[in-house]
């Protein structure tokens, strides 16, 4: 048994929520699915239909998994069309939320988990809470109705999930409920409250290289397109505001509180550079410069076929060290690992719920050169580490940096094989439609490697 060390994290299952193109319903419908979980608004939403395409979407939002809004064939069909990403134990339920025979559950990491360390922290025994949390209410008929979904948040009716997630989150974060008039200016420090949108992002973190550019996304309230650009570009954990033109008055408040904030908290490389950035769907965006602050903005680009000209980047917990151990089986390594603790509520059994487990390790943590953890980042090789890696979890999504195990958030350990390091090269040369196999030379120059003591 050789002991090693790896680097474990852990973050939320990314969603990859499917939309029938131009169908707002679909959208409002998951955009209050995406707020009932951890992690949630980093679930990006995908148009399906004619003219998107939609396996770049899949790729470059790096989902683990895809979730129809509706029982669509279409959109059915779209999902299955990437078994890589098949939804964890396989198959997807008739219902997001799943009965459990004692009521209604999320399949996912939920609000609890971060309401519970909220509470834990900050709320309990306090006669003055350090935080409150916000629920702002509007009216359905609120031509701004989608925006303040999409940037603030809000749940599913109870008798839909059978769960009371408003009443839980002001209960829980001695929050308060207030109402959005119609008509009325948005409220200017409203970026500042703690929305069922800034809960699903507790403690989750990720490296974004264009994470200094924050500001607004200019677009129509009522354009389906517009909501869903707003919404992904934000997916990709940029602080991001939506603001019409034609609905002026009513943002003109927000606008103009949040510019100072990035102004005066900006992080430019010189004092002449604008803080703030502007996203549209179109080239010009239609604004005067001048009202998003005294230096105007910087243009961040045209978003077009609704993805972002950003980074998406894994939002997870930090990473920590854990011991492992690695055992024969059958002359294949198997490598054993007890995992941390996790950030997760410890007083209710949610062991049906899953999460992404990470493991970041070296290629060359046991002595045998034919084997390694090395996972070429190609996500339709997915299928294959699953394969040939796990014995018992779920399934397996390969990272930036390692692999990622979904599995049960009740999972104190987990054990995979390694990999056999030429059936990789074979694995990834096939994937490109070439058939690769190591040649006579080849083995007799790693037979020699081998008898030498490996590389210096």
């Amino acid at each position: 048994m050789n002991p090693v060390n790896l680097r474990v994290s852990y973050r939320p299952v990314r969603v990859g929520w499917c939309v029938r193109l131009g169908n707002v319903e679909d959208v409002r419908r998951v955009l209050r699915w995406t707020h009932t979980v951890w992690g949630g608004r980093y679930n990006p939403i995908i148009p399906v239909g004619a003219g998107v395409d939609g396996k770049k979407l899949v790729s470059r939002f790096r989902v683990d998994a895809l979730y129809p809004a509706i029982d669509d064939p279409a959109l059915k069909s779209f999902a299955d069309s990437f078994p890589h990403l098949r939804w964890p134990e396989f198959q997807r339920g008739t219902e997001f939320f799943e009965e459990t025979g004692t009521g209604k559950e999320s399949p996912l990491l939920d609000i609890s988990h971060p309401v519970s360390r909220l509470h834990r922290d900050y709320v309990k025994g306090e006669a003055n809470p350090k935080i409150n949390a916000t629920f702002f209410v509007w009216d359905t008929t609120d031509p701004l109705a989608d925006v303040l979904l999409a940037q603030f948040g809000s749940y599913p009716n109870p008798t839909e999930i059978g769960i009371d997630c408003a009443s839980f989150v002001l209960k829980q974060l001695a929050g308060k409920a207030i109402a959005l008039p119609l008509n009325d200016s948005l409220p200017a420090d409203a970026f500042r409250a703690i929305t069922p949108s800034t809960i699903t992002r507790f403690e989750l973190e990720g490296h974004n290289r264009f994470s200094d550019r924050s500001g607004f996304y200019i677009g129509d309230a009522s354009s389906f397109e517009d909501i869903v650009n707003f919404w992904n570009l934000r997916a990709s954990n940029l602080g991001v505001l939506f603001f019409d033109p034609t609905h002026e008055a009513r943002f003109k408040a927000l606008r103009n509180s949040y510019v100072k904030f990035l102004e005066e908290n900006g992080n430019q490389l010189t004092e002449s550079t604008p803080p703030v950035w502007v996203w549209s769907a179109k080239e010009n965006p239609g604004i005067n410069g001048k009202d998003f602050g005294e230096k105007g903005v910087i243009i961040g680009g045209t978003i077009t076929g609704f993805l972002p000209p950003v980074d998406f980047p894994l939002m997870r917990s930090k990473s920590r060290s854990a011991p492992a151990s690695i055992t024969d089986d059958r002359s294949r390594p198997v490598v054993s690992v007890q995992l941390p603790d996790k950030p997760t509520a410890q007083d209710v059994d949610y062991s049906r719920q899953k999460l992404v487990i990470g493991i970041g390790a070296s290629s060359s943590v046991w002595p045998e050169s034919d084997r390694t953890l090395a996972t070429p980042n190609l996500a339709e090789l997915n299928e294959f580490y699953r394969r040939e890696m796990l014995l018992a979890a779920d399934d397996i999504r390969v990272q930036q940096d390692g692999f990622g195990i979904i599995d049960a958030i009740s999972t104190s350990s987990v054990s995979f094989f390694t990999l056999h390091t030429a059936q990789v090269i074979s694995e990834v040369f096939k994937l490109f439609g070439i058939q690769a196999q190591p040649s006579e030379a080849g083995r007799i120059a790693k037979r020699v490697i081998q008898q030498m003591g490996g590389f210096q």
